[in-house]
């Protein structure tokens, strides 16, 4: 049995969402990189898994015997969902949820908030006034809305300035909901796989 990889590498559990390492390279990553691993894309175990394991328990004073098998993920099949508007707007639900807020000078990341996929909504308010809007370390998609009013988006990929549709001041409310696109498993500089933190 020749076995290229033990586990899934492109998209393992559904934790990246882009492979390259350039700014306009990256392209989204929509299925898994090698179908026939013994452990699957999602972290399930398979027949090849069990064989692997069957295999290794007939060999005498082995060191290091194979532990029970793991069991697989559970999975739902959650059928028809109906959804129910609640609100006007997607800022007027955001601003109703009430969840913990996390609150720091600066932007935290999902990591710092055990926030690993979805969205956040950064809330500030604004101390000087100005049009244009700068965010060079995003490596997400921004929606921005200043006083609730949407004003267009930011984006890893193509823009992270954006010239607002009015003049912030101070006072303001600035709001970003940032969707968190997945990560890169490779790093640039590195020559080994990882996930980007977000």
């Amino acid at each position: 049995m020749n076995i290229y990889m033990v586990a899934t590498g492109t998209n393992f559990e559904f934790y990246n969402g882009a492979e390259g390492n350039g700014v306009q390279s990256e392209a989204p990553v929509a299925t898994v990189f090698w179908a026939g691993s013994p452990i699957a894309e999602n972290g399930n175990i398979n027949d090849k898994y069990k064989a692997i394991s069957a295999f290794i328990s007939t060999i005498e004073n082995w060191e290091n015997p194979p532990l029970s098998l793991p069991n697989d993920n559970p999975a739902s099949n959650y059928g028809q969902v109906t959804l129910t508007r609640l609100g006007q707007s997607l800022i007027s639900i955001l601003t109703q949820i009430q969840e913990t807020c996390n609150f720091d000078t600066n932007p935290l990341s999902f990591e710092d908030i055990d926030h690993p996929y979805g969205y956040v909504l950064y809330t500030t308010t604004i101390t000087s006034g100005g049009s244009t809007l700068s965010a060079p370390a995003i490596r997400d998609y921004g929606y921005v809305f200043l006083n609730n009013v949407y004003q267009g988006t930011i984006a890893w990929n193509t823009n992270t300035t954006l010239v607002l549709n009015q003049a912030a001041k101070a006072g303001d409310i600035l709001r970003i909901l940032v969707e968190n696109m997945g990560r890169k498993c490779t790093w640039p500089g590195q020559d080994y796989p990882t996930l980007e933190r977000k």
